[in-house]
């Protein structure tokens, strides 16, 4: 998986082209375009980060004080089951909410789904809530992994 550029805006056209195939028509072939391409992503998590760190240097980078805590938003489907939520671009962050200075980190399917396996309440995350909504759940995360 590349280095992430925090200078670099995160986006994704492969995982968007690949949920758009598979939303279109689910085949073994558009199921491991998608499975291939979200392992290779990085994303938005939106989060909560207190206290809230300073800007940073030029580089975008900053150092977070001892005590910080950073929360990861979650939403809850109908089922009052607690998701991660991810997204592959700002374009997508900003349909679920537009706020001038949204705390994100950049995360990869690693990151995302170590956090939901640690978590016995989360059912898993979910990519792009409010625009494509695509549930990857917890006992799908094992067999991602191994592909």
């Amino acid at each position: 998986m590349p280095d992430i550029n925090v200078n670099t805006p995160v986006t994704n056209p492969a995982l968007v082209a690949a949920i758009e195939a598979v939303q279109k028509e689910v085949t073994s072939d558009t199921q491991s375009a998608f499975f291939k391409a979200l392992k290779n992503a990085h994303f938005l998590s939106p989060v909560t980060i207190e206290p809230r760190p300073d800007p940073g240097d030029t580089e975008g980078k900053t150092t977070l004080k001892v005590g910080t805590k950073i929360g990861f938003i979650s939403i809850t489907d109908a089922n009052g089951e607690n998701y991660l939520s991810v997204f592959t671009d700002w374009s997508a962050l900003k349909q679920w909410r537009d706020v001038a200075d949204e705390q994100t980190l950049i995360t990869s399917f690693d990151d995302i789904s170590c956090m939901v396996l640690r978590d016995p309440n989360s059912a898993g995350f979910v990519v792009n809530p409010y625009r494509h909504s695509i549930p990857v759940r917890r006992n799908e995360i094992g067999h991602i992994t191994a592909l």
